[in-house]
């Protein structure tokens, strides 16, 4: 911090001093320091990406979902491609209970980047809260094919061809290897008894 200020006292018009100042007082927890710090960096340079985005993690991070989305479209405003500003603009709309808008932004995002996991556990997420049962199937699989073994990918996996009351069998897989993967699992009890009706079904 204190070599950043002497760097401000030599040229007081850096945004990228104002920025790297506002990201060690984030780190620091002390947020209403480093947000001005951030708007410090835009009054030196308006066009200054890296600075709305961070204000977007920033106010996403002190649940302001609102506030967060507002940054978040104004780095994108710069950069329509900026594959994680789409993912945090889903999460705040997300947040801020805008669920068919968060699914495009998640959307956006994996037509930006095929291989961010994230963006689709919470594009299924959000497909299983519109009651989009099959989509969210359809996400989730698509996960595993990518990174398979996530425990918990296969109980909402489970949970989901449970919904559909489509294939009892599939849905009781997922759910026993979840427990597989993670016998220790917050949700251990839901799963067990989920398994247990599963199984008197089938039989």
């Amino acid at each position: 911090i204190l070599n950043f200020k002497k760097a401000l006292g030599i040229n007081p018009r850096s945004a990228e001093t104002y920025f790297n100042l506002g990201n060690i007082y984030i780190k620091r927890k002390d947020y209403e320091e480093g947000i001005n710090f951030y708007h410090k960096a835009i009054e030196q340079k308006p066009n200054h990406l890296k600075t709305y985005y961070n204000l977007g993690i920033t106010y996403e991070a002190l649940n302001k979902p609102l506030k967060a989305a507002e940054y978040y479209q104004k780095a994108l405003a710069l950069n329509p491609k900026h594959m994680l500003a789409h993912f945090g603009l889903g999460n705040a709309f997300l947040k801020s209970n805008q669920a068919k808008s968060a699914l495009l932004e998640y959307k956006e995002a994996i037509n930006l980047n095929p291989e961010h996991i994230p963006s689709y556990v919470n594009m299924g997420t959000v497909q299983m809260q519109l009651g989009r049962f099959n989509q969210g199937r359809a996400t989730y699989e698509a996960i595993l094919s990518k990174k398979p073994g996530i425990a918990k990918i296969h109980k909402y996996l489970g949970i989901a061809y449970t919904q559909m009351k489509e294939s009892p069998d599939k849905a009781l897989f997922h759910l026993q290897e979840s427990l597989r993967l993670s016998p220790n699992q917050p949700e251990v009890a839901q799963i067990k008894s989920m398994i247990q009706i599963l199984t008197s079904k089938i039989g």
